[in-house]
Formats: C-alpha cells, sequence, structure tokens
C-alpha cells in the first residue's frame, strides 16, 4: 500500500504554504506516520487540508476545473489563496510500496487567458534504482500538458541533462486534465521493464 511521507500546499485558500513531513525538497522533516492527527482553533485550516486532499482526489477522477468549479469550493478564484500572485501549488513525496524508492509529484493549478483553470506543470521524479543521493531523473513533466514521459524502470531526466532511458514526447489534448490519469499506462511500462 501506498504511503505519504509528506506533503506541501501552496496558495489554497487559506494554506498559503503549509509543509507537513519530509519532501524531495526540504529533508529536514520527518516521514509522516501512519495515523496523523490535525488539532487546532476555529478558523486555522483544518478543514481547508483536508479539503486540499479531496481537491487532488477530484482532479484526478475528473479535471482541475470540474475539481475547482465543485459546489463547496466555487472556482478557482475562491480556491486561490486571497493576495497570492502565484498559482495553487502541490508537491507530495510518496511510496508505492513500504520497499520502493519515493517519489515526488508536483502539480502547479493556474488560470489561462480565458480564466479557466489548467494544469500549469506537472512532474513525477525518483531517484535511479541504487542511488541514495543526489538528484533525482524526472521521468514525467507536463508544462501546459506539452513535455515528456520516460519507458523503464530508471528512465528518465536530469533537471537541465542527460536523458536515461526512451523517451516519448506528450502533448495532452485537454490541459485540464492531469498527465498521471492520462499516461496511466507509463506506470505499466515501467513496472514490466524492471522485472
Amino acid at each position: 500500500m501506498g504511503k505519504i511521507l509528506g506533503i506541501r500546499i501552496q496558495n489554497y485558500g487559506s494554506l498559503k504554504d503549509v509543509k507537513m513531513g519530509r519532501l524531495f525538497s526540504d529533508q529536514s522533516g520527518e516521514d509522516l506516520d501512519n495515523m496523523v492527527a490535525i488539532i487546532g482553533s476555529s478558523g486555522t485550516g483544518k478543514s481547508t487540508l483536508a479539503d486540499a486532499f479531496g481537491f487532488i482526489s477530484d482532479c484526478l477522477s475528473t479535471d482541475v476545473e470540474t475539481a475547482c468549479d465543485a459546489s463547496h469550493r466555487g472556482g478557482y478564484d475562491q480556491l486561490v489563496s486571497q493576495g497570492a500572485d502565484a498559482p495553487i501549488h502541490f508537491e507530495i513525496y510518496y511510496r508505492e510500496t513500504s520497499n520502493a524508492r519515493p517519489i515526488t509529484y508536483e502539480l502547479t493549478i493556474n488560470k489561462d487567458d480565458e480564466n479557466r483553470p489548467y494544469v500549469e506543470e506537472e512532474r513525477l521524479r525518483q531517484r535511479r534504482q541504487g542511488n541514495s543521493y543526489g538528484r533525482p531523473l524526472s521521468f514525467l513533466y507536463l508544462i501546459r500538458g506539452q513535455g515528456y514521459a520516460f519507458e523503464g524502470a530508471d528512465g528518465g531526466q536530469e533537471d537541465g541533462g542527460r536523458d536515461y532511458g526512451r523517451r516519448v514526447e506528450v502533448e495532452m489534448v485537454d490541459p485540464r486534465k492531469l498527465g498521471i490519469v492520462t499516461l496511466g499506462a507509463m506506470k505499466q511500462i515501467r513496472a514490466s521493464k524492471s522485472s
């Protein structure tokens, strides 16, 4: 069973910049426990934190516009933190199994020229097998629905550098859909190449 080791939420409602647990971008934290209790006074963001997980789930099952426009959310302008000059951003650090290498999933949601929410940036990163330090390789990286994915268990690209494995160019038809959903077959491709 998968486990979230850490999460960072930026510009989502009252959560301007909240970090819990350990992230690739901030290794100073400890992995989240299997059970986490959120305690605080009224109006401190407990419900917003819970809704952030629901929002991500809704993005996965529908698309970012539908998730934003859910009746209890009121659209992108109601969701983005008041006064924020940056888009909504999530970073999730997780393991698919207890023995797996951690994966970082980053998702940025913004508004387009027609004021409709879309996936501005989406990235999956993981260190190469056997590497316990160093920068992970991006094996899915999309900016405004265009980018690349890699086949194979160790495929990926170093930040601004070398490719490892077979790179597949990607162009999403709908910029409101998450690439990890649309390209879900890549997981099977990665798994079949590693066994």
